[in-house]
């Protein structure tokens, strides 16, 4: 590899580190053909000499749409030879969440992001445990978004690892700007390794190498003008002069621009031409089903019966790098491919393609990529084979993918029927958790179409819980309001159960969404607890109120208990969870708490719920506060702000977690640290949501620490209105946010 020393340094030097038991980030990036692959490769065989396992992977632009396509082509190499025994060793523990990415175990939970990542990040961890490892990732641009998320959440966190992560990235693509290939980018001591084009000398060697001894300096500098020292570029010319016996001396020089065409894209063709009449066809099925596919579905694309000696023959004209499953020597080559098929040529292959690999029961996302490189009008089965795409993607931890599926699927429905309402219905909830606003309207969309009273209650909790999840909870609680106004037409005791409880949890934590109708409904499920999920709701919350006003404690336990009895820790009510255990906390059992949270903890792992692992973390820093274990309670605050920055964060969510915070770097004299903290609240007055409240506290306790005591007191005098004014029930106990405590000592 002529003048790539120091590029061969850098790479070689995170090979060297995790050898060493020390991770690390090496991104080469640079034009395509600019050797970017052969420096991966070089540090793969460099790695493999020096004993570590070396997994690889290379992204393309057709499986950009497979949720942790990249991740799986890392990984599952990895696992698959295992024994069902050690495979179980490998998702124990925080791993267990990756088990639906790398394993056959598929769920319907679809908030669990960061635990897949998590999970990932852990299997990642214990085979690096075993033997160091190096991660390589070619083409890093077209990784689909999760992969590319993982591999931000692996690079933050190298340091101490055996682990090295080596990716290559082609600059002047559009996905090259992606904010997460950013990240990457800036991740704290990454090695930015960007190769030169090779210069005049460099060529001149390797054209008298490959092509003549006695080639003079002045062929050798038209070589360099013509390929501008790009190695790739340079390879297919000195390829293409000795097809057409440009050799030097010296009077050939002048026949090098003739040979080398405008763009590389007419060499590739050319030579495509010259294997045989049926080699344009099938090099065109190949590249639409893009690298990795079979060549038996190539050749029934293009409608050829000889394609293996074609596949061979290509090989030998090194268009493939690889025969079966094929591969395109290199992305330039089957771009320039694709880009030869016209529109309708191109639409036509990747629809028949759609089709034969659902015959052929091909996996969900290879057929859903073919579908979203077409215009819509294929008819009710690319509807079916989208949604089926978008539940593996779901079930993946993958919500955004199941997004762009489903966003297909709906520009792919003629009517809005039956299946148009379920997929409108599919679509809102994966946006919801995805956090993408448009949640709101499609899951509106889809109850203003449903004739189906018991269709429209159930859209009715998911559009709820979906204005919740970003904070509008008073609109959660009319959303609800307006469902109920259906019962008679429900004809289904449990589910009016189900509506009742979600009006308590959307009404119960800020003051606007309270009203008569509320307390009433509280009030008579208090007196006459329903079974199931209602139930569970209803006494955590009452658990929680009562701990709230200063009721005995034991009256407050007990409630918390009778509802942890009920199941409530195996569901996913994650508010009422937090009720529950907040009231045990203000009780002062913290044992139990802890005893609940290992429980809770296992659940949520198991089940790969980022929302329970964001509970949960709250929670430990609540408790680890109380009980002054201040290291421990910022470090569960500061993972559950993670967790939940994954997607857009409610600030109902975002203050029970900084109003810890903001206590715990006050107490370890962090001012500024605080400040920084208290800073993620939004401007201007905060709503009259209970965290809220719990985080003014918690300001006024900075103003005071920052010799501010006006500003201070006029915070927690604040705390204290807003508690007595709270519409439902008593809110003033001392427990929650010792906010009169905290107003003597200003005034003392």
């Amino acid at each position: 590899m002529l003048e790539r020393g120091a590029a061969l340094a850098a790479v070689d030097g995170i090979v060297a580190a995790a050898a060493g038991g020390e991770g690390s980030l090496c991104v080469v990036e640079g034009p395509a053909g600019i050797g970017k692959t052969a420096l991966l490769d070089a540090g793969r065989e460099r790695a493999g000499a020096r004993g570590a396992r070396v997994v690889h992977a290379r992204a393309s632009e057709l499986e950009r749409g497979f949720a942790y396509g990249v991740v799986r082509q890392l990984l599952e190499p990895v696992i698959a030879g295992r024994s069902a025994e050690e495979r179980a060793t490998v998702f124990e523990g925080a791993a267990r969440p990756a088990v639906r990415v790398l394993g056959a175990e598929l769920g319907a939970e679809s908030d669990a992001s960061f635990a897949i990542l998590h999970g990932l990040y852990w299997v990642t961890l214990g085979l690096a445990a075993q033997t160091p490892l190096v991660l390589c990732v070619d083409d890093v641009q077209w990784a689909d978004r999760p992969s590319l998320r993982f591999l931000v959440h692996l690079a933050r966190r190298l340091e101490g690892t055996a682990t090295g992560l080596l990716l290559g990235l082609r600059t002047a693509e559009p996905q090259a700007r992606d904010e997460l290939l950013e990240e990457l980018l800036a991740t704290d001591g990454a090695r930015i390794v960007r190769p030169a084009p090779l210069s005049q000398g460099a060529v001149v060697e390797l054209v008298r190498g490959e092509l003549s001894a006695d080639a003079d300096p002045e062929f050798g500098r038209a070589c360099h003008q013509a390929s501008g020292g790009n190695p790739f570029y340079l390879r297919e010319l000195l390829r293409a002069l000795a097809a057409e016996s440009v050799l030097p001396p010296h009077e050939q020089v002048a026949r090098v621009g003739e040979v080398w065409p405008a763009s590389i894209a007419r060499h590739v063709l050319r030579r495509i031409a010259r294997v045989g009449p049926g080699a344009p066809g099938l090099a065109g099925a190949m590249a639409v089903l893009g690298d990795g596919a079979r060549v038996r579905h190539a050749a029934v694309l293009a409608g050829i019966e000889d394609a293996g000696t074609l596949a061979r023959a290509l090989l030998e004209m090194e268009i493939l790098a690889e025969e079966e499953p094929f591969r395109f020597v290199h992305p330039v080559v089957r771009g320039a491919v694709y880009a030869d098929l016209t529109p309708d040529k191109r639409e036509g292959l990747h629809l028949r393609a759609a089709r034969l690999l659902i015959d052929e029961g091909g996996e969900a996302d290879r057929v859903a990529a073919h579908l979203l490189a077409i215009s819509p009008g294929g008819g009710e089965w690319c509807v079916d084979a989208l949604r089926s795409a978008a539940r593996q993607a779901i079930s993946r931890g993958a919500p955004e993918i199941a997004v762009l599926y489903l966003r297909r699927a709906l520009a792919e429905c003629t009517t809005r029927g039956d299946q148009g309402v379920d997929v409108l219905r599919e679509l809102g909830a994966a946006e919801a958790h995805s956090a993408d606003p448009a949640a709101v309207e499609h899951l509106q969309q889809a109850r203003a179409l449903c004739v189906d009273p018991r269709g429209r209650a159930m859209i009715a909790l998911e559009l709820a819980q979906a204005l919740e999840n970003r904070g509008l909870d008073v609109e959660a609680a009319e959303v609800i309001r307006s469902a109920l106004t259906e019962r008679q037409d429900l004809k289904d005791p449990e589910l009016e159960l189900r509506l009742e409880a979600a009006l308590v949890s959307a009404a119960a934590s800020d003051a606007r969404g309270y009203a008569r109708d509320v307390v009433e409904v509280y009030g008579r499920l208090l007196v006459d607890v329903p079974d199931g999920e209602a139930g569970q709701i209803v006494q955590a919350f009452a658990a929680g109120a009562a701990a709230w006003a200063g009721a005995p404690a034991d009256a407050a336990v007990e409630l918390a208990r009778q509802a942890c009895q009920r199941g409530l820790l195996e569901s996913e009510q994650w508010d009422a969870i937090g009720r529950c255990m907040w009231a045990l906390i203000l009780c002062e059992r913290y044992e139990e708490v802890s005893a609940h949270l290992a429980e809770l903890n296992r659940a949520v792992e198991r089940r790969g719920h980022a929302r329970g692992l964001a509970l949960v973390a709250q929670l430990q820093a609540n408790r680890a506060e109380r009980l002054g274990s201040l290291a421990e309670a910022e470090s569960s605050a500061r993972l559950a702000l993670e967790i939940l920055e994954q997607g857009e964060i409610a600030v109902g969510s975002l203050s029970r977690i900084l109003c810890s915070l903001v206590d715990v770097l006050v107490e370890r004299g962090e001012l500024d640290e605080a400040e920084s903290a208290l800073s993620r609240m939004p401007a201007g007055d905060w709503p009259p949501h209970l965290g809220c409240i719990s985080t003014l506290a918690a300001r006024g306790r900075l103003r005071f620490a920052q010799d501010r005591p006006d500003d201070a007191l006029s915070d927690l005098l604040a705390v204290g209105r807003q508690y007595r004014a709270w519409p439902s029930f008593p809110l003033d106990g001392p427990a929650p946010s010792h906010w009169r405590s905290s107003a003597a000592l200003v005034l003392h």
